[in-house]
């Protein structure tokens, strides 16, 4: 992504990883997104995957002490504003969705609907309504972006 500072509706990339099984395994599916700064919620598993990306991709690890919902998904927005257009975040799962759900404006239920598995990501995109689910409970981001469409002809 380009090397300016990330603006609202810029399209931005917030990759939301719920850790699970071993930091290589996650680095190989997930590696291709780095460099980018890594942020973990300050609790053990979280943070030893963070440090592997972190580390991995030369980039700087954030650590974020465990608050509220809200207070996670406004660190989750400066993060990606002060980004050159992307962030990694690792936390584990009931975080995860709590954030995702507010972030999305679902009522406070709705983290319980997001199934993250661990090992696995959510991709929020930073659009002009505000941030967009792209992906859910992905293995590994696409190598390319979108899924073409087939070319119908039209019946005569």
């Amino acid at each position: 992504m380009s090397g300016t500072p990330n603006v609202r509706g810029a399209g931005g990339e917030a990759w939301l990883l719920c850790p699970g099984g071993e930091p290589a395994a996650m680095l190989a599916a997930f590696g291709m997104l780095l460099p980018a700064p890594v942020l973990a919620l300050d609790e053990p598993e979280s943070v030893r995957f963070a440090t592997a990306f972190a580390q991995s991709g030369g980039s700087a690890l954030e650590r974020c002490a465990h608050t509220s919902p809200e207070t996670l998904a406004h660190a989750l927005e400066a993060a990606l504003a002060r980004s050159s257009g992307r962030v990694l975040w690792f936390a584990p799962a009931p975080t995860l969705a709590a954030m995702v759900a507010h972030a999305l404006g679902l009522a406070a239920g709705g983290a319980r609907a997001l199934r993250i598995d661990p090992g696995r990501a959510f991709l929020l995109r930073d659009e002009r309504v505000g941030l967009v689910l792209r992906h859910a409970n992905v293995t590994a981001p696409e190598r390319e972006s979108g899924t073409r469409l087939p070319l119908w002809k039209s019946a005569p």
